[in-house]
C-alpha cells in the first residue's frame, strides 16, 4: 500500500518556555505561508539525551521530528557526551525526517540574541528586560514569550544572523567537533528554513478532533 502524501510533524523541546516560544513562532510561520496545518509541540518529560534516543526509536507513528535541546550537559560529563553522540547517530540515519537543534548553554542564550541592545550580553540582562530577577522567575511567566520578545523590539533575524556565524559542536553534515562543545552556539538559526521547506513539500496530517 502506498503511503499517503500527508505527513505528521512533532516538535520536541525540553521545557515549557521552549514550548510557548515555538507555539508562537510556528503560528507566525503558518500565517506567513498560509498553511492551515496541525503540528504537535510537546515538552519532553524525560530530558536526558539517552531518554530522547529511546523515545525517538520507539516512535513509529510520527513521520518528522524536530528536537530542540541544550548542549550544556555534554560539556563536562563524558557519559552525557557519549549519549548525545548516540542520539546524533540515530538522527543521522534519517536526516530527511529527523532534525536536531542544539544550543549552548541553554535556550535562554538563543532568546537573548533576539535583541541588538545590551540584552544580548547576558541572561541577567534578558531577565531584566522582562522585569524578572532569575531564570526560574523568567520561565514561570513564559506564556506568549515569542510575542513578548517581538513587543520589546526583539527579532528572530538577529539571533539567526548571530548564530549562523558561530562554530558548532555538530554541523549540518553531522560531523562532531568536540573542541566546540563549550562555545556559545545554536543551530536554531536554520529552524525556520527547514520548517518552511517541510511546509512547501508536504501537506501535514490533520487531526479531525482539533
Amino acid at each position: 500500500m502506498n503511503k499517503p502524501n500527508n505527513i505528521s510533524l512533532e516538535v520536541w523541546c525540553e521545557g515549557e518556555s521552549e514550548k510557548h516560544y515555538f507555539d508562537g513562532l510556528i503560528e507566525e510561520l503558518k500565517s506567513e505561508t498560509n498553511k492551515k496545518i496541525k503540528i504537535k509541540i510537546k515538552s519532553l518529560p524525560k530530558k536526558s539525551y539517552k531518554n530522547i534516543s529511546i523515545s525517538l526509536e520507539k516512535e513509529v507513528y510520527i513521520d518528522k521530528v524536530m528536537i530542540i535541546i541544550d548542549l550544556d550537559r555534554a560539556n563536562n560529563n563524558n557519559e552525557e557526551l557519549r549519549n548525545l553522540k548516540k542520539l546524533i547517530a540515530i538522527i543521522k540515519k534519517d536526516v530527511k525526517n529527523k532534525f536536531l537543534f542544539l544550543t549552548y548553554y541553554d535556550f535562554e542564550d538563543w532568546l537573548r540574541f533576539h535583541f541588538n541592545d545590551n540584552t544580548k550580553n547576558s541572561k541577567d540582562n534578558l531577565y531584566r528586560k522582562f522585569n524578572k530577577q532569575s531564570s526560574s522567575e523568567f520561565k514561570s511567566d513564559a506564556r506568549n514569550i515569542y510575542e513578548k520578545i517581538k513587543s520589546k523590539g526583539g527579532d528572530i533575524c538577529n539571533a539567526e544572523d548571530y548564530f549562523k556565524m558561530q562554530d558548532l559542536f555538530c554541523d549540518e553534515a553531522f560531523v562532531i567537533n568536540e573542541d566546540n562543545k563549550n562555545k556559545i552556539q545554536s543551530n536554531l538559526y536554520n529552524f525556520r528554513n527547514i520548517i518552511k521547506s517541510i511546509f512547501a513539500k508536504s501537506s501535514l496530517k490533520q487531526n479531525p478532533h482539533c
